[in-house]
């Protein structure tokens, strides 16, 4: 009898051991499958985000005019580039309209775009895009951080404020509304002074971009210091934007020993100016024409015998007001001058595109280029 108390104690020893071993077994080989399922997972992924990333990095897309075609049904593919790791701001504009926009009644663009992608009812995605310093930037040409200036007229406040961008602004007096400025706007009504103020705040904060609207400085005087280092700022890489110049024109942009182009100011007559060139600071094709009551404005052209850089015209004065001298006017333009850039916008106050908004038109700020699901809380 004591054997077989001992038998069986053993025989249930052995069994528990037995089970124990077992159990290990499948956690160790449940746990161990888990990790390869979720290592495939993630390969897949991976895979699968690289090659959406080279195409849209590496390629124009098919056809190579998709942005520009209203039925995304023939879209065959997305590409974002203008060469190799060369982004067309203008299709990443149309791919971030597309993104929010309905393709059926019950799909959605970003739906289309997944399908392009070869990842519907797989994952999700998000694309964000960024400058170099992490900054996501927006779907104008301005680059954070950005200084606006502005005396008496607003116009291009509706693109910066409220966008989530890092600027700051600079005001002769402070319109109503409430203003997401990485500093207190500073005001005052000193112009001379302002300008002063936002020059040396451009040189220690190191603006990437300065919008300066609507102002009649002059650069002579008590403001060509001032002036001497804004040139050294764009010299040195700096976008910036003219808008309505006045004597800033003349007395700054306009002299050859300073920024190397020519203006002159235009008769009355002038209503119509043409689109001549595409660019990515204007939404508009070549034969669509601005239009603006008649009067003088300030335009800028090219005059070889200065020693001018070379304009790049995107809307021309080519009325009769603007043949004073025998070279293309621009209304619209830009130069490069050193490292950095310069647009001239003659005017955006009551000016129309082709019967459409041109301040709406006018890609300067806007929406941050950020498109697709929102990623997760904390996920970076």
């Amino acid at each position: 009898m004591k054997k077989a108390q001992v038998f069986t104690t053993d025989f249930v020893i052995s069994i528990i051991l037995f089970l124990f071993l077992v159990a290990i077994i499948f956690l160790m080989w449940n746990n161990t499958s888990n990790q390869i399922n979720t290592a495939e997972a993630r390969k897949d992924i991976q895979n699968s985000a690289q090659h959406i990333s080279d195409s849209l990095l590496k390629s124009r897309g098919s056809p190579d005019n998709w942005n520009n075609l209203l039925d995304i049904s023939s879209i065959t593919s997305i590409g974002l580039a203008n060469e190799m790791h060369a982004l067309n701001l203008s299709k990443v504009r149309r791919f971030r309209e597309i993104s929010l926009m309905d393709w059926t009644t019950t799909k959605s663009g970003y739906y289309r775009i997944s399908d392009l992608f070869g990842i519907t009812g797989k994952y999700d995605w998000n694309l964000t895009v960024t400058n170099l310093n992490g900054e996501m930037i927006t779907v104008g040409v301005v680059r954070p951080p950005i200084a606006y200036y502005a005396d008496g007229e607003y116009e291009l406040l509706v693109q910066l404020n409220n966008k989530g961008l890092n600027w700051s602004f600079y005001c002769d007096s402070l319109p109503a509304g409430t203003f997401d400025t990485d500093i207190a706007p500073v005001v005052d009504n000193n112009v001379d002074d302002l300008f002063k103020k936002l020059v040396i705040d451009a040189i220690n904060r190191r603006y990437s971009t300065i919008i300066i609207e609507k102002n009649a400085l002059d650069c002579g005087g008590g403001l060509s210091e001032a002036c001497d280092n804004l040139t050294q700022l764009v010299n040195n890489g700096t976008l910036l934007i003219v808008v309505d110049s006045k004597n800033m024109g003349k007395q700054l942009l306009c002299n050859p020993a300073v920024f190397n182009m020519s203006c002159e100011k235009t008769g009355n007559s002038a209503t119509s100016f043409p689109v001549v060139a595409e660019d990515e600071l204007l939404n508009a094709t070549v034969g669509e024409s601005l239009s603006k009551a008649a009067s003088s404005q300030w335009v800028v052209y090219q005059d070889p015998t200065k020693g001018d850089n070379p304009l790049h015209i995107i809307v021309e004065c080519n009325d009769a007001d603007c043949t004073s001298t025998p070279y293309k006017k621009g209304a619209m333009a830009y130069w490069d001058y050193g490292k950095g850039r310069i647009y001239w916008i003659w005017e955006v106050h009551d000016v129309t595109l082709d019967g459409r908004s041109f301040n709406e038109n006018l890609y300067v700020g806007g929406d941050l280029l950020g498109m697709g699901e929102p990623l997760p809380a904390g996920f970076e």
